[in-house]
């Protein structure tokens, strides 16, 4: 699956990676994924297509500013709460 090594310069640091084999089946699955999303977009316009993004980066823009302010009310015992539900960080 996955290979771990440590450097010697800082043992705290462990650098992995994927096997070979792991990582060509990652390649693959990435690869079916954009052919996917290609095949999706492919029924709208540039137009279409450029509209969609910005609203895209719009709801992001959005859910960053969620994240931030959630992360700013995360009391000092790591747990946040949103609406009713408290969730530990």
């Amino acid at each position: 699956m996955a290979s771990r090594t440590r450097p010697e310069t800082d043992r705290r640091v462990i650098h992995v990676e994927l096997t070979a084999s792991r990582q060509a089946t990652y390649e693959l699955a990435a690869n079916a994924k954009l052919q996917f999303h290609r095949a999706l977009l492919g029924v709208l316009t540039e137009d279409e297509q450029e509209i969609l993004l910005v609203l895209f980066r719009k709801i992001a823009r959005k859910g960053w500013k969620q994240v931030e302010r959630l992360s700013e009310s995360t009391s000092s015992n790591g747990e946040c709460l949103v609406g009713h539900r408290r969730y530990r960080s």
